[in-house]
Order: C-alpha cells, then sequence, then structure tokens
C-alpha cells in the first residue's frame, strides 16, 4: 500500500498523526548531524553501510572509507609489495551533465591513484556493477580518461565485487 493511501486511511480514522516537540526535533537534528560530520552516517541512502577510518601503514595517512570493498582495496594496498604509494580521494576532476538544455559543471573524485614499483599509475574507481552502466558513471569515465591522459596515469578502472575478488581482494 502507497504511504499516500496509508496516511488517507488514517485522516478516515480519525487517527492522528503524533505532534514532535521543536524541542525533540532539534535534538533529534543534534544527533544526525553529529553522526555525518564524525562519519556515522550518510546524509543521504541507506545508512546500513560500512564505514570509518584506516590509518595506513604505507603511507602514514589516516583515511575515511565509506564502504567494506573500499576498505578491503587500502588493506590490499598497503600490504602488496607492488605498490610503493596511493591516495585515496585525492584528486576533483570537472565534468558537464547536460539535462534538458542545460549544461551542469559537476566534479568527479575517483577512489584511488595507485603508483607502482615500475612507475606506473592507476586510477580505480570501486563501484556495485549495478551503478556502472548508466550516463553519469560514463560522463565521469570520460573525464577520467581525459585526466588520466594529461597527468602521467597510464589507465582508469571501474572495479566491482567480481574484478576485486579476481585480485583477491
Amino acid at each position: 500500500m502507497a504511504k499516500a493511501d496509508v496516511i488517507a486511511q488514517a485522516e478516515k480514522l480519525g487517527i492522528e498523526k503524533p505532534k514532535v516537540s521543536t524541542e525533540t526535533k532539534e535534538k533529534m537534528w543534534e544527533i544526525v548531524s553529529r553522526e555525518i560530520i564524525s562519519g556515522q552516517r550518510k546524509k543521504y541512502g541507506n545508512n546500513n553501510h560500512v564505514s570509518g577510518n584506516f590509518k595506513s601503514s604505507k603511507t602514514s595517512v589516516e583515511m575515511h572509507y565509506r564502504s567494506s570493498w573500499e576498505l578491503a582495496c587500502m588493506k590490499w594496498l598497503d600490504t602488496n609489495d607492488d605498490v610503493s604509494n596511493y591516495n585515496y580521494e585525492a584528486v576533483r576532476i570537472p565534468y558537464y551533465e547536460y539535462l534538458i538544455d542545460r549544461r551542469y559543471k559537476r566534479h568527479y573524485v575517483p577512489d584511488f591513484i595507485i603508483e607502482y614499483k615500475d612507475g606506473h599509475k592507476e586510477m580505480w574507481e570501486i563501484k556495485p556493477q549495478k551503478l556502472t552502466e548508466n550516463e553519469k558513471t560514463h560522463l565521469k569515465e570520460l573525464a577520467a580518461g581525459e585526466y588520466c591522459a594529461t597527468s602521467g596515469i597510464q589507465c582508469f578502472k571501474i572495479l566491482c565485487k567480481q574484478h576485486l575478488q579476481e585480485l583477491n581482494i
């Protein structure tokens, strides 16, 4: 049953929506705000995910991960002897999105830039398979490819669960 139908039925039965005091709303907002600022909660969407901080033994940098896959990659990169250095969310790449008759400037922040001991560099994006086949991801992929070509980064990869498993991550 749709939310609107439930509300309509409740109104017919004389059931009123519970009133929440302004003081209670402010307390709830303070708690949610603190959780967002500390990284315990996303601003939007499903909050049943893994997030936290990881201090790299390789780079000595503390990084905030937003998924268990990102954390697994951080741990793998930290222990991989072929990797000399890596950065997490280190660059902001502009791209344009076209909606109806307007052009909007957006920015894409890829997950990892990896430097290998042999000198080559790669850019990685960690993403669920279902989010890889849409227009926005394609625009980001094109912008990342252009950035890599002008920045000495040899390749850009979008890695899904299957790719991570193939790498034993």
